[in-house]
């Protein structure tokens, strides 16, 4: 924008400046997950920075934007329904602001993605214009908030399921760099010790053919299996296995507590596998196993929770996660710059 001015009798032309905008982008596709893989991007074509987060807080977009075209209420509340019509949950947010990389997105929640055992990363589809017809939202059954003040709460019986049919992404924590996930968990009626429920986590593709599984049993014990599909030798098929690789006796109680308990599992280096109860922190699991050998899944990436045959339980995902650090412990990038 140009203006005429009048300096001691001469006429300036003085171009005003136009200050350019700073935001995040990224978008959970392409093998990134937002927002630790999220660019910065200045322009001066727009006045907004742009997220979309799941109703956990876990993002799944950071972009630059028009206010006047993606900032009005209307907009937001058509994108936020969105959201959780295609990710088949619900709370997800839209929310825009106009300060440089304030859509850093931080968040230690994972987010929730109902899959059914399609072996297909989800992407972000195209934009439905306003108006469209949406698509149906047969969620899980969803009950009142219980323990863990968690999204979604739901059963299963006797599910006996090689790969669980609802698979929440890892998120990833700044502060231990370790990717971790939350779940509230109580076992159903009591049909014997053996009782147990089962933590799967898998890699980005969804692939089944390479697991690491947690079991946490009635009886008390805890353990970390290597699950695996190994092919039979007359080419008819696979056949499942499940190498123990440590374990750990009466660190759970499930005779005595009825409730809903707290685990959070973790990540590191992606093959040191974790799992400890909400109100621990990270550095004090009560179980983890090393993959020095590197047998696991390569970039684990989801967990999924079921049960075997036999054995009833209910669960609790995208739940909240407190205590898993020291108070002074820094978790985005801004808080870590004082460190």
């Amino acid at each position: 924008m140009k203006a005429m001015l009048t300096v001691g009798g001469f006429l300036l032309a003085v171009i005003s400046v136009v200050d350019a905008l700073m935001c995040y982008q990224c978008a959970n596709t392409d093998g990134k997950l937002c927002p630790y893989d999220a660019s910065t991007y200045t322009s001066t074509a727009h006045d907004a920075c742009i997220t979309w987060k799941l109703g956990n807080g876990s993002v799944i977009l950071q972009n630059l934007v028009s206010a006047k075209e993606e900032c009005t209420e209307e907009k937001i509340k058509f994108w936020s329904r969105f959201i959780d019509l295609y990710y088949n949950a619900y709370g997800g947010s839209v929310s825009c602001c106009y300060s440089d990389r304030c859509n850093d997105g931080s968040s230690l929640h994972s987010n929730f993605v109902d899959v059914s055992n399609k072996n297909k990363v989800p992407t972000l589809p195209a934009y439905p214009s306003i108006g469209e017809s949406w698509p149906s939202n047969a969620g899980l059954p969803v009950r009142k908030a219980e323990n863990g003040n968690c999204e979604k709460y739901y059963d299963k019986f006797s599910a006996d399921e090689w790969m669980p049919d609802i698979l929440i992404p890892l998120a990833y924590d700044r502060a231990s760099q370790t990717k971790v996930g939350v779940f509230y968990t109580k076992l159903g009626e009591r049909n014997n010790n053996n009782d147990h429920v089962i933590v799967r986590i898998v890699n980005r593709a969804k692939q089944n053919l390479t697991m690491y599984s947690i079991k946490l049993f009635r009886v008390g014990s805890v353990s970390i299996h290597l699950s695996k599909l190994e092919p039979q030798r007359n080419g008819g098929g696979f056949i499942q296995q499940e190498g123990k690789k440590t374990s750990v006796n009466k660190v759970v109680d499930f005779e005595n507590e009825d409730g809903y308990q707290g685990f959070w599992i973790s990540i590191k280096d992606d093959i040191t596998v974790s799992l400890g109860r909400i109100g621990e922190k990270l550095i004090n699991p009560l179980v983890q196993f090393s993959d020095v050998l590197r047998e696991g899944p390569d970039e684990p990436y989801y967990f999924g929770l079921t049960t075997p045959d036999g054995t009833s339980a209910s669960f609790g995902v995208n739940c909240d996660m407190p205590g898993l650090h020291f108070p002074d412990t820094c978790v985005t990038d801004g808080d870590c710059e004082d460190y």
